[in-house]
């Protein structure tokens, strides 16, 4: 298993192969720290008719939390790349549009209860400490 924070690159891609449907969805995820950060890209493909209803979420910009499994190592034109199933998903907050990540929107916060006040307080004589 492997679970990583990743970022959409393009918009899924829904194909049907008999009675199954096969989501594919290409995302990365950042490596490295400070001036050596760079793009880490993975292939992602999702199976089944959650796949069907959730392909029309899944567009360019969107960050998920993602678990994977069955994860690869592929070449493309000389290029390495990862590939893996998505098992799950969540999805983790703003899209990338501009340059800018959007925030979501703020969530209502209740207000705690308040404790009833207490009319009848001792002094604390009584208190052993």
């Amino acid at each position: 298993m492997f679970i990583e924070l990743i970022r959409l690159g393009k918009d899924a891609e829904l194909k049907q192969a008999g009675q199954t449907e096969i989501l594919s969805l290409y995302a990365a995820y950042d490596v490295g720290f400070g001036d050596k950060k760079k793009p880490q890209w993975i292939g992602l493909t999702m199976f089944g008719k959650r796949a069907a209803q959730v392909a029309g979420m899944m567009t360019k910009g969107t960050l998920i939390m993602a678990t994977m499994d069955e994860v690869q190592v592929e070449e493309y034109n000389g290029k390495s790349y990862l590939k893996a199933k998505l098992v799950e998903f969540k999805f983790a907050g703003g899209k990338k549009s501009d340059g800018q990540d959007s925030e979501p929107a703020p969530r209502q916060q209740r207000a705690a209860p308040q404790p009833a006040p207490v009319d009848d307080f001792d002094d604390g004589s009584d208190l052993p400490f």
